[in-house]
């Protein structure tokens, strides 16, 4: 297994795959192995203009016999004991979209809320207590059909066993027995999870959670409008917290819903007031009965009295599992939904630092067992950058192996750049984008860089070996 503060081959993570056959086994290995030395290129620049291993690839995408779960698991295997070294982990949650343009239909993917065709993908990735990535414990992936599902009533959309609402459920249950109780974890869903459906379901299996409310919910045992309602309730409450945190610059997403749900921002340090309270809410006139009729839940109201002029303020609800009774309890729930970027990098991992979308696979299936194994790449390349965001100083060790680290050092002298001591996490990754063409006065890399960097550092990690064995030959005669 790979082991996050000492980096092996990505290929170690499918080491014990079990797929029928040895020799699947390896080619999955060797297909990792290019991927992560190539991550973004196409597959016939990751076979490096060998026919054979192409067709290989091909061949191990499109085999019926393999299913893209059993390529997965030995990948979730590993995030398992990486995550059984912590009393609890983060568990983000969240789906994106995955579109394939063409201008023929491929077999397998179906239409996207806009236009083009594709895929869905839910995501559950493993994180340390203080965020680091562990790997994906989850993934469900499914494409919609061409006609779109009737309208069905709240209370009859409840019972269709198809809806993909249950995917919240699924990802939890799932995570769950994997863990086998190694460990604790706490679940975080944005707004999309907030379902009286699932916030029953989470507390009946006794699952730890922090979920962004999007429901002005009734109070007590109500079921009309016009009764007491929760974000009255928590606005009126007094403030038991006040902290500043740094908000990441946001561009201007797609969709009118979108832009009104998450507007665009600037970067900057927001000033916070917190409240915090627990509240019996109602489970409604349209939900099914066997739901229960109240619960009692935790809350967590997050505003910004005063946001800069023309900035839309800071506004987040929260409900959750975890203890609110003191002003350290509180914040920590507010740093646990923060955890939940690290999904939205990973999903920029996949996209443009893998350049998934780009793949040239004429099937839905084949697409899949290839993100079976993008998803590694991806954890991957998102630890590298975590670790030189959150843990700048870290040493650069932890973040490549030790060749590569002497090849680094090597090309930073020759582009005058050398390190003046024991290069950081930092230093490591600004190496690799250099690598990728980042210049050093241009902030911090993007996806693209990196996976260009890591592409060249890793050809060049493999002419080292093959220069290694090549000598030992000649030594041997």
């Amino acid at each position: 297994m790979a082991r996050p503060d000492s980096l092996g081959a990505l290929a170690e993570e499918f080491a014990r795959a079990e797929l029928g056959h040895r020799q699947r086994t390896k080619r999955v290995m060797k297909i990792a192995a290019m991927a992560e030395a190539a991550a973004g290129a196409s597959l016939p620049a990751q076979a490096g203009g060998n026919d054979s291993v192409l067709e290989g690839t091909y061949r191990f995408f499109g085999n019926p016999e393999v299913e893209p779960e059993a390529v997965l698991e030995a990948h979730q295997r590993c995030t398992v004991e990486r995550a059984s070294e912590f009393d609890y982990i983060v568990v983000p949650h969240d789906t994106t979209s995955l579109e394939f343009k063409g201008e023929h239909a491929r077999e397998g993917l179906g239409p996207l809320c806009g236009q083009g065709q594709g895929m869905y993908a839910h995501y559950s990735l493993a994180l340390s207590p203080s965020g680091e990535p562990l790997g994906v414990l989850a993934l469900r992936v499914w494409r919609r059909g061409k006609e779109p599902k009737p309208k069905l009533h709240p209370r009859d959309r409840g019972l269709d066993e198809d809806r993909e609402s249950l995917r919240w459920h699924d990802a939890v249950h799932e995570v769950a027995e994997r863990l086998e109780g190694q460990t604790q974890a706490i679940h975080v869903m944005d707004r999309e999870a907030d379902a009286y459906e699932l916030l029953a379901d989470l507390r009946e299996h006794e699952q730890r959670f922090v979920v962004r409310v999007a429901h002005d919910r009734l109070l007590g045992n109500s079921d009309t409008s016009g009764e007491a309602r929760l974000y009255a309730a928590m606005a009126g409450t007094e403030v038991v917290l006040e902290r500043e945190v740094q908000l990441t610059r946001r561009n201007k997403p797609r969709g009118t819903a979108a832009q009104r749900i998450n507007p665009a921002r600037k970067a900057r340090v927001a000033g916070l007031h917190v409240r915090a309270g627990s509240y019996q809410v109602a489970r409604g006139r349209d939900l099914l009965p066997h739901l229960p009729a109240t619960m009692m839940l935790n809350f967590v109201e997050v505003t910004e009295p005063n946001p800069p002029e023309g900035q839309a303020p800071v506004l987040w609800r929260l409900v959750t599992s975890e203890p609110i009774s003191t002003p350290e309890e509180v914040a920590k729930v507010i740093d646990l939904y923060r955890m939940r970027w690290v999904i939205e990098e990973f999903f920029k991992a996949i996209k443009t630092g893998c350049n998934f979308e780009k793949l040239q696979l004429e099937t839905g299936r084949a697409l899949v067992m290839a993100l079976a194994v993008y998803s590694a790449v991806a954890w991957r390349l998102l630890f590298v950058r975590w670790n030189e965001r959150e843990r700048p100083l870290a040493p650069g060790a932890s973040v490549v192996t030790p060749i590569q680290l002497i090849l680094l050092a090597n090309h930073m002298r020759k582009i005058r750049r050398p390190w003046t001591g024991p290069p950081t996490s930092r230093d490591v990754l600004l190496a690799i984008a250099a690598l990728g063409g980042h210049l050093r006065n241009n902030g911090s890399p993007g996806w693209l860089l990196l996976s260009r960097g890591f592409h060249a550092l890793l050809l060049m990690e493999v002419g080292w070996n093959d220069a290694r064995e090549a000598l030992a030959e000649r030594s041997d005669r």
